[in-house]
């Protein structure tokens, strides 16, 4: 799964919706305000069951590498 989340980070298609995160796992914004949500829809990281978006157990995964890379590029 690592690989796969490294080709999503490489593609920049997910950096307008990683730039909005927050807001998407609090759940204070609507899927229409936040850029590439489409993206991540189509890209199994979330999930639109009504207006308000909701992370995947894949997206959980995939966010939860991806925190572990910025902790690992400051430790090193």
């Amino acid at each position: 799964q690592e690989e796969e989340f490294k080709k999503y980070l490489a593609s920049g298609k997910l950096d307008a919706f990683i730039s909005r995160i927050e807001e998407v796992l609090m759940k204070t914004a609507r899927a229409s305000d936040i850029p590439g949500f489409d993206v991540a829809i189509a890209f199994g990281l979330a999930t639109l069951p009504k207006y308000v978006l909701e992370i995947t157990p894949k997206g959980r995964d995939f966010f939860e590498w991806l925190l572990l890379q910025e902790t690992q590029q400051v430790t090193d």
